[in-house]
Order: structure tokens, then sequence, then C-alpha cells
């Protein structure tokens, strides 16, 4: 083989494996125009008013029963007859 095809068929090597890779890549690689997920939906309320004023967790850190997740600022109301009677 001389030099020119050598390199000629160094090209067709480099080109058929792209063309392979990107068709692998288009027939594997999963789309859709109407993406939903089922969950169970979990309605949220805190017991007290008030303000977080720390978070003590990280986006996907795993937490376990009891862990300290945030600190709170705490607005309590003041407990009277009034109050106690309304509860």
């Amino acid at each position: 083989m001389d030099k020119k095809q050598k390199i000629l068929f160094s090209v067709g090597t480099i080109a058929v494996a792209l063309s392979g890779y990107f068709i692998y890549e288009h027939m594997t690689y999963i789309t859709t125009d109407n993406a939903q997920i089922e969950a169970h939906a979990v309605m949220l309320a805190p017991k007290v008013g008030g303000f977080i004023t720390e978070v003590k967790v990280v986006e996907g850190q795993k937490v376990k029963k009891g862990d300290l997740l945030v600190r709170a600022h705490c607005q309590m109301r003041p407990v009277g007859p009034a109050f106690v009677a309304a509860v």
C-alpha cells in the first residue's frame, strides 16, 4: 500500500466508526413530547409559623429518621385562655 491508500483507508475507517457511533446514539436515545411521571402527592404544612434560618442538608443527601433538616425562627402565638378555648 502506498501512502495515499493508507491515508484514504484511515479516513474511511474513521468515517465509518463515527457514522456507526452517531447511528447507535440516535437509535438508543429516548425522546418524548409528553414527559410525565407517576408519583404520590404529599402535602407539607408547618405546625407553627416562622422563617427557615438554616438548612442542614444538601440536595441528594441521604437522611435518617430524627436527623435535623432545618433550623427555624418560630413565631409563637401567646397562649392564653381565649386561645386555649379556641383550640
